[in-house]
């Protein structure tokens, strides 16, 4: 029997596995085949696979040979990208993202908010017809429902580190890269995401003010191990950024830098969550947890919708002083505020309530005509996956990424997909069975290093 594909490439594990894995286990219901697995190992075999629909994450015009390549083999295109809540310039994230080019072969734009639909709109009018607003399924793992992912593990990092205040930061692309010493705006500009001079001075700007920040922030950190408040402080750096540069800062034994597991664990296991104008911001609101945002500058030109539906703190005194009043009145006027603060987040994200984006996305899919059908089956496809893992030709480039000048870029790529785990998928598929959010339970088996076939 032929089924259609749907093909999920991850680019960073702890954001985005249990979202696709949720998107996935909904497709196998409605009879789809999905392949699932980190963006690199897909993406180096997608062109020799059986036609489906292919899952981009964000669409600049250097992917744009790959996708015109996809879509004379019968591939439907669609793009779900990770970025597109948290933006402080939509002309930016637009022009850097939405590439002309790769736009003209894309068939869907799947949005997650109405915010960004106009947005793409007016900086990209050729984005009309093609954008659908539908959220993005790693928030529906936030909700009531589904949430029971996180919970069992939260509870183990609750008892192991007491009352902490959890750190989320997102310094990887300005003031904390990967690469000590790295200029992140000229590797925009060199590899063509930046192009526009104005956005160039304005990415400068940023870097110089994430550089105060996380300055700042380091200086404030101490102050609140200081005052005792907390039993420790856990800091949680951007999957993208240096945390070796983190660690060498460590002031005492209260501070500890972790970044195993989901943020949406950890956020649940602390008593509450500073950040630094990320996406973790809204994920914490969303899941219930005290949300404090570390702004420097209070009227910065950077700001953006994470800052604003969390409480904006720009010391340790101030934060400790909500701190305190937390502890005695959050179930009054601190849980009101925040549900009032969750109001604030419907125009950017479609599904904090009513429709899950998990069940959006898939009405559009069936909607898909039989043209996009593979007309291949299951092992045919699981036959055209497995040759390239065991090819000398691939073995040979792994060794040779390992041993040459890749190795950073090699271990950045671990660090930002390590692997997945039989226990990654059968863990939260079991649970979302048990709760009765899932009508079917999927087979799934391994079909590359870091890529899963479920059915």
């Amino acid at each position: 029997m032929h089924q259609k594909i749907l093909y999920l490439p991850i680019e960073i594990k702890a954001r985005e596995l249990l979202g696709k894995l949720l998107l996935a286990a909904k497709a196998v219901e409605r009879g789809w085949i999905v392949v699932m697995g980190a963006k690199k190992e897909i993406n180096q075999q997608i062109e020799s696979l059986p036609p489906g629909v292919f899952v981009e994450i964000s669409i600049p015009d250097h992917k744009q040979h790959k996708l015109s390549n996809l879509k004379k083999q019968g591939f439907l295109l669609t793009n779900l990208c990770e970025e597109s809540i948290v933006y402080h310039d939509p002309y930016d994230y637009v022009s850097r993202k939405i590439g002309d080019k790769s736009l003209a072969v894309t068939d869907w734009l799947f949005t997650p908010g109405s915010l960004n639909e106009n947005d793409l709109l007016i900086h990209s009018p050729e984005t009309k017809g093609k954008a659908f607003v539908c959220g993005n399924p790693r928030f529906d793992t936030l909700l009531q429902k589904f949430r029971v992912v996180y919970e069992a593990e939260a509870g183990l990092l609750r008892k192991k580190f007491g009352k902490f205040l959890l750190v989320n930061t997102n310094f990887g692309g300005t003031s904390n890269p990967f690469k000590r010493g790295q200029d992140v705006t000229e590797k925009f500009i060199k590899s063509g995401y930046i192009t526009d001079t104005s956005l160039i001075e304005t990415r400068r700007r940023f870097t110089d003010y994430k550089i105060e920040q996380m300055t700042k922030l380091q200086l404030e950190i101490e102050k609140i191990v200081d005052a005792g408040i907390f039993d420790r402080v856990v800091i949680r750096p951007h999957p993208t950024e240096n945390q070796e540069v983190w660690r060498e800062w460590i002031p005492n034994n209260k501070v500890e830098v972790w970044y195993e597991g989901s943020a949406n664990t950890w956020m649940l296991a602390a008593h509450s969550v500073l950040h630094t104008g990320c996406t973790t911001g809204i994920e914490g609101l969303l899941l219930d947890i005290p949300i404090f945002s570390f702004c420097t500058e209070p009227e910065s030109e950077f700001l953006n919708i994470a800052d604003d539906i969390s409480m904006q703190v720009n010391s340790a005194k101030e934060l400790l002083s909500y701190i305190e009043q937390l502890d005695i009145e959050y179930k009054t006027s601190f849980e009101r505020l925040f549900a009032t603060k969750r109001q604030l987040i419907k125009p950017y994200i479609q599904n904090i309530s009513g429709l899950y984006s998990s069940d959006l996305i898939m009405d559009k899919l069936d909607s898909v005509t039989p043209a996009f059908s593979s007309g291949a089956n299951r092992l045919d496809l699981v036959k055209r996956f497995q040759p390239k893992k065991n090819h000398w030709k691939y073995q040979f480039r792994s060794v040779l990424e390992r041993l040459s000048r890749k190795k950073i870029k090699t271990k950045k790529v671990n660090q930002k997909f390590p692997s997945i785990a039989a226990s990654d998928i059968r863990i939260p598929l079991a649970l979302w069975s048990q709760n009765k959010t899932l009508k079917k339970l999927p087979a799934y088996s391994r079909i590359g290093e870091k890529t899963w076939i479920l059915y």
